[in-house]
Formats: structure tokens, sequence, C-alpha cells
């Protein structure tokens, strides 16, 4: 698909004037920029696969579907957010730029639910992940940034090895293992990076960070020493509430996107549901979720009986409940 074609088919989005064949070309445009991605990971999405059961085309579906995703007025809200995104008028923009700009914004989407997948497939190497993340704040020379491997550690601003080979990943483990010595804390074997980027000019300086943290995963495990990346941080009030609306945005997504109206009649029962959904994640925090939070909640705003509860809103409540599990584990490990 060429810019020109591309830029046009997303002004006919804004316009919601886009014809069902434009509409499976982008799509397909779209899945293929998102399976190559998946392509250049795939050891690591091999090893996601096994774990959680998906396929690699089930992978590239969820990816499609989230830039694909309609809102309550049938819109798709990810690719018209996409478009205002840009600082001058779309319609001017050039069609190169639409194109690097489009792919890009795919990459990210691919990305995004690879980190989700990978969080709920592999809890303790999300926490691996939360601590590499607010490790590297703390270093200097080191950062975190994007390109067209999604989420790269490197050496902060340094561009000296783009023309140079990727570093390999089994050179870089050897090099870690055969200077960590006993040291097993993250801050630890980040410090090591520099020394050992610096030390072979003929690689980049930089390593795909979703890569990097299945290495520090292998150390852990072949030390029996992973609980010593968890961290006893302590959430503040305010961040509690930040991860509350989050969750809470997600939820009225898919409730205003997937059940109204096709599975809940009316625009006021789908508030309710989100109220009450409220009320069980604010438990969360409180201790005073018990197994049967989720119907008492839901009783209380719908007046129900125990029977009713269960014929008409136990299936779709205690899902939307364990998404919402899901999305705050995905916040607290950093993922997100």
């Amino acid at each position: 698909m060429t810019g020109e074609q591309l830029k046009s088919y997303l002004l006919s989005i804004r316009k919601n004037v886009i014809s069902r064949q434009e509409l499976v070309l982008l799509i397909q445009f779209s899945r293929l920029l998102a399976q190559k991605h998946l392509l250049y990971h795939k050891p690591s999405v091999l090893r996601l696969c096994e774990n959680t059961g998906i396929s690699e085309l089930d992978l590239g579906v969820d990816i499609t579907a989230d830039i694909f995703a309609k809102d309550h007025d049938d819109r798709l809200f990810e690719l018209e957010n996409f478009i205002r995104s840009f600082d001058s008028p779309f319609e001017n923009a050039d069609d190169t730029h639409v194109y690097f700009a489009f792919k890009k914004f795919v990459l990210q989407k691919a990305s995004s639910r690879l980190a989700k997948t990978y969080a709920q497939a592999d809890p303790s190497g999300a926490r691996i992940l939360r601590n590499v993340k607010d490790q590297v704040k703390k270093i200097t020379i080191l950062e975190i940034v994007e390109d067209f491997r999604g989420k790269v550690l490197q050496m902060k601003s340094d561009n000296s090895g783009l023309n140079q080979p990727e570093f390999p990943l089994d050179v870089l483990e050897q090099e870690l293992l055969s200077r960590i010595d006993h040291m097993h804390r993250v801050p630890d074997i980040l410090g090591l990076l520099p020394s050992i980027f610096t030390d072979r000019p003929q690689f980049r300086r930089s390593v795909p960070l979703f890569d990097f943290v299945q290495i520090i995963r292998r150390f852990y495990v072949d030390n029996d020493e992973e609980e010593v990346v968890a961290l006893d941080k302590e959430l503040t009030v305010e961040e509690i509430e930040v991860m509350e609306t989050e969750v809470m945005s997600f939820l009225n997504k898919i409730i205003f996107t997937k059940y109204y109206p096709r599975k809940i009649g009316t625009k006021e029962d789908a508030e309710k549901l989100g109220a009450a959904l409220k009320d069980v994640i604010s438990g969360f925090w409180q201790s005073t979720e018990d197994k049967n939070s989720v119907e008492k909640s839901i009783r209380k705003h719908f007046a129900l009986t125990h029977e009713e509860y269960k014929q008409q809103w136990k299936n779709q409540a205690e899902y939307l409940v364990k998404l919402a599990k899901e999305q705050f584990s995905a916040l607290l490990n950093g993922v997100i």
C-alpha cells in the first residue's frame, strides 16, 4: 500500500465514509505490519505462544482489533486519535510522513499488546521489567527508547552504532555471566551494560528491552533468586486513584463498545454497571473484596435478587472484574 492510498483511506475514516473494501484493505495492511513486527521478535514470541497456548495468528488478530476498536458511536476512535495526533492539518501531511507515522503507530500497538500478554503469561518477567524501567531512570548513561524493534535499552543519546549489526543476544548473555560474579540485583546487572557495549564496538550499543528482561529472567531462574526482583514499593493514595481512573476508563470503553447496546439494553443500565464495577475495584485496595463482592455490588445498583443476578449479570460482571484485575496487574508491573 502506498502512502497516498493510506492517507486517502484514513481521510475516509475521519469523514466516516470509508467503504467496506477500503477498510478490509487497511486491516490487511495493518495486520501485515503487525506480523512483521512479531516475526522480528520470533524467538520470544514463540516462547510466549507456547506458554499461553495462543498462536501468532491470534496475536496478530488481537493487535488488529486494538487498532480498529470502535466506540459507542461506532467510530474507529484509535485511528481517529492517530489522525488528530498530527501537528498540521492531516490533509496537508506528506504522504510519506503519513506512511511512516502509521507504521510506528501499528508497531506501538503491537508492542503494547505483546507487553500485556507477557505480563499475563509471565508475572515474574513483568516484575523484572518494571524493576528495569525504574532502575534505568536512576542511571544517567542508559535510556529506554522506541525504534522499529519496539522498546530498546541503549546508551543515552548515542547513535554511533546505528549502522552496526545488532548486539547478539547470546554474546550479551555470556558477557554478563562472565562479569556478574555473585551479583544478581537488577541495578548491578544494568551497571555492567555500558562497559560491555563499549568493549564491543563492532555491535550496536543497544538491546531490545524484552530480550534483555528474558536474559535477567534466566539468571534468576538458574540461581533460584526470582523474588529478588519484587519491589517493596507502597503506593500512594494519588497513585491508586490514577490507576483506578485508568482501569475504569478501560472498563467503560468495553461496556460502551462491546456491551451497549447489543447486550445491555439501555444507556442507564450501562452506567449502572460501570458504577457497580467501580465499587468493586475500590475494594481491591481497602481489603474489603470477598468472593461475593461482585454480586453484592451488582444487586445493590440494580435492585436484583440472587437469581436475577445469576441469570442477567453474573457472567458479564465476573468477566469484566477479571479484565480489571489483569489491567491492574499490568499497571503495577509497569507494562502499560
